[in-house]
């Protein structure tokens, strides 16, 4: 129990130091404890679980008035593209473009099936020979927004 309010604390400290545009908390009230956590940022709206492990990435530019009806098609499973990326879903609520790596890219072959932008914003992944084998394959950022993994819990920071 105790554990839960140090992620939450955490999460806090990350969303602070960011200055993100909005946090919206679910409460569960059935099962009496957070759902889950939604941070509103210039490259979409980032889904967190109550651990502050990152669940999903809908792309988009949202304004403030565009979460919760947004969020709520992600729970009704009205949007329409959905990937997966290791254990994060990529969701675009209204798909336009979308781009893979070209065939002779230098990327390993474990990542050729993962997009390289959605609506024209990028993603990149950690998959450099130099990088930690805890992070390969994981997502490095989404437009200008970068990922920090603290083992098993990403924070956007």
């Amino acid at each position: 129990m105790f554990y839960k309010y140090i992620y939450l604390f955490l999460l806090f400290l990350s969303t602070y130091t960011k200055a993100q545009e909005q946090l919206y908390i679910h409460f569960n009230p059935q099962k009496g404890k957070i759902g889950n956590i939604y941070i509103l940022e210039p490259s979409g709206i980032f889904v967190l679980n109550n651990r502050a492990k990152l669940q999903a990435v809908i792309i988009g530019n949202f304004n403030e008035n565009e979460v919760v009806p947004i969020i709520n098609d992600y729970k009704n499973n009205y949007i329409p593209l959905r990937f997966q990326v290791q254990n994060v879903q990529i969701l675009s609520y209204q798909l336009y473009e979308i781009n893979y790596p070209e065939k002779y890219a230098t990327k390993g072959i474990e990542f050729r099936n993962y997009p390289i932008s959605v609506n024209h914003y990028s993603l990149s992944y950690f998959d450099k020979y130099y990088d930690k084998e805890i992070v390969k394959g994981k997502i490095k950022s989404v437009g200008n927004i970068k990922l920090k993994y603290n083992k098993e819990y990403p924070l956007c920071i």
